[in-house]
């Protein structure tokens, strides 16, 4: 497999990688069968960019497992199905009889109910709560939001300045700021490292924080 930045790979490369890095895994039927869960339930979804929904989560579970040591099969499965619940017609039921009770609840721990009429302020209060709940959650949901959050920041130095997506930007930054970073020095230095240097980057990127509206 090639040294490249796993947000450069296609989805073949990381289905390659995801199989090579987790070829002596005990429980990785388990997690295959996850990966087949969650690819299935989010088919035709597509990330800001363009890309399949599913790279994000697989990255998530490989950067978990070969980088930082995470070998918990609960926690694997909840990473590759955090978003099922919240973005697909999956019901915990499914996700409980599917995987056990333990993943389901990591799972609905990382899920944030959505009301489609809510303003842009009732979504950004919406976002404080859930992250003052992540600063007293156990320590493995917040493992698994903040790999969840560094892969997604991971994607920001790679879109082309003309994108629509660049003008979220600044208050995502924000919200990385007042959030996120709070939320990774409680975890320890190494959640906190990438993201200060994603911060930094996007700074030189001529991006600041701002807390501005929200757009769909």
């Amino acid at each position: 497999m090639n040294n490249l930045p796993l947000h450069k790979l296609s989805l073949i490369e990381l289905e390659e990688l995801f199989s090579e890095v987790f070829d002596n895994y005990l429980d990785y039927e388990i997690v295959k069968k996850a990966y087949d869960f969650a690819k299935k339930a989010h088919a035709g979804q597509l990330r800001d960019e363009g890309r399949e929904y599913i790279v994000h989560p697989l990255r998530m579970i490989i950067t978990m497992f070969r980088d930082y040591q995470v070998d918990d099969r609960n926690m694997l499965v909840a990473a590759l199905l955090h978003d099922v619940i919240e973005d697909t017609s999956i019901s915990a039921e499914q996700i409980r009889e599917e995987f056990g009770e333990k993943a389901c609840d990591y799972v609905l721990a990382l899920t944030r109910p959505r009301d489609a009429n809510e303003n842009p302020n009732d979504k950004f209060a919406a976002k404080k709560r859930k992250f003052e709940y992540y600063m007293q959650a156990p320590f493995k949901v917040k493992q698994i939001k903040l790999f969840d959050l560094i892969d997604n920041m991971l994607d920001w130095q790679y879109f082309p300045k003309n994108h629509p997506t660049t003008e979220k930007f600044p208050r995502w930054l924000f919200e990385y700021k007042h959030f996120v970073v709070p939320l990774a020095e409680s975890v320890g230095p190494r959640y906190l490292e990438p993201i200060s240097e994603v911060l930094s980057k996007m700074k030189k990127m001529g991006y600041e924080p701002k807390n501005g509206s929200y757009k769909a």
